[in-house]
């Protein structure tokens, strides 16, 4: 995949986080929390989701569309247009 392609899929993900946490301000914080702590293996990540694991929210997230293929940008204008 190209890395625009890639920089996409994380954007929805992120998105999809914010909203599974109901913390529209995700993005920022972690934004501001990158600029402003060191990385430590995704401690910071972990901290702004509340201590939850990741990998558990990514595979939450991936099994939120019905089919096996990887979401397209389509499939996830249809997830937030549900919500």
């Amino acid at each position: 995949k190209d890395a625009d392609s890639l920089r996409r899929q994380q954007g929805f993900f992120l998105s999809w986080l914010s909203e599974r946490l109901d913390n529209a301000d995700l993005v920022p914080q972690l934004n501001r929390a990158m600029c402003q702590e060191k990385w430590q293996e995704g401690a910071v990540l972990k901290r702004l989701l509340g201590g939850k694991d990741v990998e558990h929210l990514f595979r939450e997230y991936r099994d939120s569309f019905s089919s096996d293929h990887p979401p397209s940008t389509d499939d996830h204008r249809r997830l937030f247009q549900r919500t």
